[in-house]
């Protein structure tokens, strides 16, 4: 390629690591293309100046680099992320193995509406999220069972997030009926219960938060039928609806 130089970048989450091989690098040339690279890119631009923006996780870094014809340059850009290691447990010790587990992380700060801005999710156990330095909130979910979790990520520093849920399973089977739907079973101001989980083909298997419930099995003709039942953090209960 006449009138341009080789440009390496090395995509770094902190300083004095290795390049993180997922890292996305973006690369804007001096005449307006483009590309995108992974991991530690080696590529010829035209001289002149390109722009480099690199991600990794949810962090971003941004470079405008100068590059002279013939020249072989290479460049570290450190992004700066820390690793939260995220779990859940239904009692501490006692991991949630669920594929179904929703993992969530948001900002700790919430904006003048109350609300938090969602950054990065994954579903099942063991998960590294790669997240600038800050506060975070970790929510998750599994079945009928949600927990906030706050945590700090500091550059370049592993954070073990473990969420503790206090949440045990619940197995139910109702012969003969075609929805099964679990409330809670205090009813709010306006004497509604709220809805945790339901599931159709009378039966249902799902988590619950420890505490008392009213579980609905509903047929397709005819009354629904009700029954009590308490849950209890790290146990499993089974029950039938006759």
């Amino acid at each position: 390629m006449l009138n341009a130089g080789e440009l390496t970048i090395r995509p770094l989450p902190s300083p004095g690591v290795d390049p993180d091989s997922n890292a996305a690098v973006f690369t804007e040339f001096p005449n307006g293309e483009s590309t995108t690279s992974y991991g530690e890119t080696r590529i010829w631009v035209p001289a002149g100046e390109t722009k480099v923006q690199v991600t990794i996780g949810t962090g971003v870094a941004n470079q405008a680099i100068a590059v002279k014809a013939g020249e072989l340059l290479a460049r570290d850009i450190v992004v700066g992320v820390g690793v939260a290691a995220v779990n859940a447990f239904y009692v501490e010790g006692m991991k949630v193995e669920d594929s179904n587990l929703f993992e969530e992380i948001l900002e700790a700060k919430k904006d003048i509406q109350g609300k938090r801005k969602s950054l990065t999710y994954n579903y099942g156990p063991d998960h590294n999220f790669e997240l600038p330095p800050g506060d975070y909130v970790l929510v998750s979910t599994v079945g009928g069972a949600t927990l906030e979790t706050p945590f700090s990520i500091v550059a370049g520093e592993r954070t073990e997030v473990s969420a503790i849920l206090g949440a045990g399973v619940v197995a139910i089977t109702a012969p003969g009926t075609d929805k099964v739907e679990v409330f809670g079973a205090k009813a709010d101001i306006q004497g509604n219960r709220k809805s945790f989980s339901y599931g159709f083909g009378g039966a249902l298997q799902t988590t619950l938060t420890a505490g008392d419930y009213v579980v609905v099995a509903s047929p397709a003709e005819g009354e629904p039928r009700e029954t009590s039942i308490s849950v209890v953090a790290g146990e499993r209960l089974e029950v039938t609806v006759e």
